[in-house]
């Protein structure tokens, strides 16, 4: 149900709680049995850490590409829904259908923050290339952007439920899709749409 690129490697990630690590050019798929089914999952920068987002309330970070299980992160109330890791692999940040965010220590797995900042499931979830924040998206319409570590999110109101997501490659815009089939640019220093 997801997919996570590198600039060497590929993951997919599916409902039967397989990941399967691909690398450039296409191979045979490596797998990698993970205890449930995933429902996100992102590669770090470097591309040498996997992080997942799973339907049993737990974030997992993996030794990539061997596929070694490094650590779990639990703390959500319900499925996990997303998660990703700044590009310092210090900090993983997840969200959940419990309408949490949490923010964790990469290195002991001990929660540093948790803020319920959405209404309803938060389906997608981003870092910046420079990790200084986290995007994330929820069915309650609304985008918010988090300074890391956590702080109160700037939001970016939405009529209908947010589907999905991109960052610019400088991190000052994001562009979202809606529910009600609409892409927005948001750029981060202004408060409404820079385009619709």
């Amino acid at each position: 149900t997801g997919i996570a690129a590198g600039a060497n490697n590929l993951v997919t990630t599916g409902a039967d709680g397989v990941l399967r690590s691909w690398a450039y050019p296409i191979n045979p798929a490596r797998t990698i049995a993970h205890p449930d089914r995933v429902l996100g999952t992102t590669l770090a920068p470097d591309g040498k850490r996997l992080v997942t987002a799973g339907a049993d309330k737990v974030v997992r970070t993996w030794a990539f590409p061997a596929g070694t299980a490094e650590r779990q992160f639990a703390g959500h109330a319900g499925p996990v829904t997303a998660a990703a890791i700044t590009p310092d692999n210090t900090t993983v940040v997840s969200a959940g259908d419990d309408e949490t965010i949490r923010v964790w220590n990469a290195a002991n797995g001990m929660q540093s923050a948790a803020s319920g900042g959405h209404t309803g499931a938060i389906p997608t979830l981003a870092i910046a290339p420079t990790g200084q924040f986290a995007v994330t998206g929820g069915v309650d319409g609304l985008v918010k952007v988090w300074a890391l570590p956590a702080a109160a999110p700037k939001t970016f109101v939405h009529p209908d439920a947010v589907t999905a997501f991109a960052l610019s490659p400088d991190g000052n815009r994001v562009l979202t899709a809606c529910a009600d089939r609409q892409a927005r640019v948001w750029n981060q220093t202004m408060p409404a749409a820079e385009r619709a």
